[in-house]
C-alpha cells in the first residue's frame, strides 16, 4: 500500500510542559512515514533543547527557531514551505495522538469527496468529549457541532476542523497561500476553510478517530457551567480577525447584509462592558475596527483574488452555517457571568 509522507508541523511558544506527551505519541505512531517540523516562536523555556535532546534520534525531525513570536499562522506557513510531504498536518503542541490516528486518516482520505481540510474528534485528557468539528453563524462566530448533527457515518462534512489537528494536502494549502499571516492567533483555520469551500473543496471531520487536547495551551479560554472565561488578547484577536474574514470571503450582497449586523452586535457588546464599568474592554472592539481600517487596502486586494477564484456560491456554503447568532446564545446561557483576565 502506498504510504505518502506526512509533514507534521508543530508550532510552539513556551509550551515545553506539553511536549513530552505530544512527541511521545508521535514516536508510537503505527504510520511511520512522517517528518516532524518543529517551529519554535522564540520560546524562553528551553523547548528547543528539550525536543532536540529527546527526539532528534527517534523521529525524522526538523527544527526551525524563529527570532521572534510570529504567531500561529506565519509559523505554520514557514513550516509548510520546507515540508517535503505530500500531506501536511498542523498539530497543536498540547495534544496527544493515539497510535492508530494517522493510519485511520490515510485509509479514510481516499474515500472523501474532493477533500479540503480534514479533522478528527477532540477529547479532553480525561476522555470526555471536547469538540467534533465546527460550524459558524452568519457573522462568522464559531460553535461546536452538536452530537445529534454528527450522525453515525465515518466522516461528516463540516465548515471547518479545529487548527489543533488540521490535515490537508500540501498542494491545496500552498495553492490558497496557507493561513493568513495577518492573523496572529485565532480564526486563521476558519478563514482558510472558508476559502477552501469557496474553491469547491469539502472540509471533513472523521468521526471514528480522535486525539487528546488540553485546549488553551498557549492562551487561556474556557467555559464552565457558570462562567465564560477569556482574556483581552483573545477577544481582540477574535474580533479583528472575524471582521477581516467576513470582508474577504462573503459575496458583495452578503457583505452588505452581514457587516452592519456584525457591527451592531459589537456596539451592543461595547455598551455591555461600559455598563460593567470596563471601558478598557469596550475599547478592544474599537481597536479591532481601527486595525481593519488600517489594513483595508490589503484586505480588499485579498478579497479581489478570493472572489475571482470563487467556484461556489454563498448559498451552498450557508448550508454549513447556523442561522442563529452564537453570541446571543452565549449571553442567554452565561448572562453577565463573563470574565476577562
Amino acid at each position: 500500500m502506498k504510504t505518502p509522507l506526512i509533514s507534521i508541523i508543530i508550532v510552539n511558544w513556551n509550551g515545553k510542559r506539553f511536549l513530552k506527551d505530544c512527541f511521545d505519541s508521535l514516536v508510537k505512531q503505527e504510520y511511520k512515514n512522517i517528518e516532524i517540523i518543529f517551529v519554535d516562536n522564540a520560546s524562553s523555556d528551553d523547548s528547543v533543547n528539550f525536543v532536540k535532546k529527546n527526539y532528534s534520534k527517534k523521529l525524522n525531525l526538523k527544527i526551525i527557531k524563529n527570532k521572534e513570536n510570529y504567531g500561529f499562522a506565519k509559523a505554520n506557513n514557514i513550516g509548510a514551505k520546507i515540508a517535503k510531504g505530500e500531506f501536511l498536518l498542523l498539530l497543536n503542541n498540547d495534544t496527544k495522538v493515539p497510535k492508530n490516528t494517522l493510519d485511520i486518516i490515510m485509509k479514510e482520505y481516499p474515500k472523501l469527496e474532493n477533500p479540503g481540510a480534514v479533522g478528527c474528534i477532540l477529547k479532553n485528557f480525561d476522555g470526555s468529549s471536547q469538540n467534533k468539528g465546527f460550524e459558524i453563524d452568519q457573522v462568522g462566530y464559531p460553535v461546536g457541532i452538536a452530537e445529534e448533527k454528527m450522525g453515525s457515518k465515518k466522516h461528516k462534512k463540516i465548515f471547518y476542523p479545529t487548527g489543533a489537528f488540521f490535515f490537508i494536502k500540501k498542494e491545496k494549502y500552498l495553492k490558497l497561500r496557507g493561513l493568513d499571516e495577518n492573523y496572529f492567533m485565532y480564526m486563521e483555520e476558519v478563514d482558510l476553510c472558508w476559502r477552501l469551500l469557496l474553491n469547491g473543496y469539502n472540509n471533513y471531520a472523521l468521526t471514528k478517530c480522535f486525539i487528546y487536547h488540553y485546549g488553551g495551551g498557549t492562551s487561556k479560554f474556557s467555559y464552565n457551567q457558570n462562567n465564560l472565561v477569556t482574556n483581552k488578547l483573545i477577544l481582540y484577536q477574535r474580533e479583528k480577525n472575524t471582521l477581516n474574514m467576513l470582508i474577504k470571503n462573503y459575496s458583495t450582497i452578503n457583505l452588505i447584509k452581514y457587516i452592519p449586523l456584525y457591527l451592531i452586535i459589537n456596539c451592543a457588546e461595547i455598551l455591555y462592558w461600559l455598563l460593567k464599568f470596563s471601558p478598557s474592554i469596550s475599547w478592544i472592539y474599537v481597536k479591532s475596527w481601527i486595525w481593519n481600517i488600517s489594513k483595508l487596502k490589503n484586505t480588499l486586494h485579498k478579497r479581489k483574488i478570493i472572489q475571482k477564484k470563487r467556484a461556489v456560491s454563498d448559498k451552498k456554503i450557508k448550508k454549513l452555517q447556523i442561522k442563529s447568532i452564537v453570541k446571543f446564545k452565549l449571553f442567554s446561557k452565561y448572562g453577565f457571568n463573563v470574565q476577562l483576565k
